[in-house]
């Protein structure tokens, strides 16, 4: 089915679209952009981005993506998050790969491990992502941290590799 759709043999429907681009974890636009759109480039203007929605996003805080390539070369997940108003708690994360962070604006604590770093802006810590990890406790605010998670080498699905 896919060798007929890539050779413009056929033309899928919507529906058969939707599943193709969960299975490759694009979004369906992914899948009608021109065939010589062969480079991906993701521009985000200033406070630009896409707001995301997090069950467990502390109260007052704005998580921006600032997009993700796809494919193989879906290797970062750059956000921005800002929080406007003090909380009595953050979750505690853990995730594969390596994560960075850095400082923008404000103060707070940051915990990797057993280790709380205090960070002011223009800090950043760099660490691996399944050590539980999360802030500790905002210190000036409005805080706003850039997290840039990188998953390495990405497995492309259409070839195996």
């Amino acid at each position: 089915m896919l060798s007929k759709i890539e050779n413009s043999k056929i033309s899928p429907g919507l529906a058969t679209m939707a599943r193709l681009a969960v299975a490759l974890n694009v979004p369906v636009t992914a899948l009608l952009r021109g065939i010589d759109d062969d480079d991906e480039a993701i521009h985000v203007q200033a406070g630009g981005g896409i707001v995301l929605q997090q069950k467990d996003l502390v109260a007052g805080a704005e998580v921006r993506s600032l997009g993700v390539l796809r494919g193989i070369h879906q290797r970062l997940e750059p956000t921005i998050t800002t929080y406007r108003k003090q909380a009595d708690r953050f979750p505690i994360r853990k995730h594969g790969g390596t994560e960075f962070v850095q400082v923008l604006e404000g103060s707070l604590e940051f915990g990797v491990g057993s280790v709380t770093y205090p960070l002011t802006a223009g800090d950043s810590l760099q660490f691996p992502g399944q050590v539980s990890h999360g802030i500790v406790r905002l210190v000036e605010l409005p805080v706003s941290v850039l997290s840039v998670k990188g998953w390495g080498i990405v497995r492309d699905p259409l070839t195996r590799s």
